[in-house]
C-alpha cells in the first residue's frame, strides 16, 4: 500500500447501492464525496475490495496454504 493509498476512502451501502469517495488528505471529515470526479479510483477500490472477499473466503482465518 502506497502513501497515495491512505489519501482515499471509499465507502459502500448495500440498500440501497451507493458509492462514496473521500479524499482524506484534503477533506478528512469526510464531508465531500468526489466519487463522480474519481471513478477511476472507484473502481481501483471497489476490485481491490472484492479481491479481498475472494481472498478471505478461500481461507477465513487467514492459515498459511
Amino acid at each position: 500500500m502506497g502513501a497515495d493509498d491512505l489519501r482515499w476512502k471509499l465507502q459502500r451501502a448495500a440498500r440501497p447501492e451507493k458509492v462514496w469517495l473521500f479524499n482524506l488528505a484534503d477533506d478528512p471529515t469526510e464531508q465531500r464525496d468526489v466519487a463522480v470526479d474519481h471513478p477511476d479510483r472507484v473502481a481501483e477500490r471497489c476490485s481491490r475490495c472484492w479481491m479481498r472477499i475472494m481472498r478471505n473466503r478461500e481461507n477465513p482465518y487467514g492459515q498459511p496454504s
